[in-house]
């Protein structure tokens, strides 16, 4: 089965910002993937909270559980990495930019 993970990388102390990035990375899975579920795949591992499906395209969206090293950071008060950084490092094990539809 297609599955598209979606990954919310966060830029700033904020739920929402236009200055987040998504992040994306297609797997095949031999089941039906389930809220909640852990997928480990050698360095990759991501933890799925929803999963819609959409009927036109025959494919399961997994949207994974945030990046909040950023958001956490300016919680507390704290020194944080650039976004661009975050991103680079998620790009070295598969991950793309989600492109808008």
């Amino acid at each position: 089965m297609k599955v598209i993970l979606i990954k919310h990388i966060h830029s700033c102390f904020a739920g929402v910002s236009s200055e987040d990035i998504y992040l994306e990375r297609e797997f095949d899975l031999p089941f039906a993937p389930y809220p909640n579920m852990y997928i480990n795949y050698g360095d990759f591992e991501a933890h799925i909270k929803a999963v819609s499906y959409l009927i036109e395209k025959r494919e399961f969206r997994c949207y994974c559980e945030e990046d909040k090293e950023i958001y956490d950071a300016q919680l507390y008060h704290k020194e944080h990495r650039d976004i661009k950084e975050i991103v680079k490092e998620y790009e070295e094990i598969g991950w793309e930019i989600r492109k808008e539809e």
